[in-house]
């Protein structure tokens, strides 16, 4: 199964329907300039959600909260962080842009509980990239958790652990893949690098239960997956003769035994493979 698309980020929503289990899959689109979703059990066409004539421009990262009924996005050109009911109705609200501090803005994450939005920030003021915290309805100013000295020169992905309070962020410029505490304390660990065949890193997922930790790697065309704990050597579960082309955004599905990614190949994709 997959969708022909180009695509950026990837998000999942699982609704449970009986004994079916439907997954709906959300994500950014170059092309389109704007968040679809579709079904990750047919072969449907996406449905546009917010597009171009919305003002988006090039979707870094997407995130859904289901209780809320909202999903969050990055506006990596447009310089804002925004939200928009997740059914697509209405206009998006910007909660963050320039004038916060928002200059290239990537991955994005979210705490709901907490009321918190998490994002991979680029290009920030006085730093070569940085790991950003704010309000999830844009209430207080952003703070950034931690910088360029932490090994932010051009991250791209993070994804969060509450139940450890860990953040985990992928790190382009310097080839790396770094775990830090999520309220910004002490200094953050660097789990992978170079000297592990780390190249050219994308997106990020954790399975904690599991104790993994999977990328993408558009060097490798390649799907990796390693030890959350930085432990152990690398496994590469997809790659180029699997039909991957610069696999970017990533999400692994345990109960399903399945995972999906994106690629921005020729033709783009959304695609699933078992785990």
């Amino acid at each position: 199964m997959f969708f022909r698309t180009v695509s950026v980020c990837l998000v999942m929503m699982f609704a449970f329907l009986g004994f079916a289990e439907a997954q709906t899959l959300y994500w950014g689109d170059l092309v389109y300039r704007g968040v679809l979703k579709g079904d990750s059990n047919s072969n449907e066409f996406p449905v546009g959600l917010f597009e171009h004539s919305d003002g988006m421009f090039i979707i870094g990262g997407i995130a859904l909260d289901v209780p809320g009924k909202q999903i969050y996005w990055a506006d990596t050109t447009g310089k804002r962080i925004l939200k928009g009911n997740i059914d697509g109705s209405g206009s998006p609200i910007t909660i963050y842009d320039s004038s916060d501090g928002v200059l290239l803005p990537a991955g994005l994450k979210l705490d709901t509980v907490g009321g918190k939005v998490y994002w991979v920030d680029q290009l920030t003021d006085g730093w070569p990239g940085s790991l950003m915290r704010g309000d999830v309805n844009g209430d207080t100013p952003p703070v950034a958790l931690f910088g360029g000295f932490d090994g932010l020169y051009e991250p791209v992905d993070l994804e969060l652990d509450f139940e450890n309070e860990l953040v985990y962020w992928t790190d382009w410029w310097t080839k790396t893949l770094h775990v830090g505490n999520l309220d910004g304390s002490g200094s953050p660990i660097t789990l992978f690098d170079s000297s592990d065949g780390v190249v050219s890193i994308g997106g990020i997922a954790i399975d904690v239960d599991d104790g993994k930790i999977y990328w993408t790697d558009t060097f490798y065309e390649a799907i990796i997956v390693g030890n959350i704990d930085g432990s152990g050597k690398l496994t590469i579960l997809f790659d180029e003769s699997d039909g991957l082309k610069d696999p970017l955004g990533i999400v692994p599905h345990r109960p399903s035994g399945r995972i999906f990614w994106t690629t921005l190949g020729s033709p783009s994709r959304v695609m699933v493979g078992n785990l």
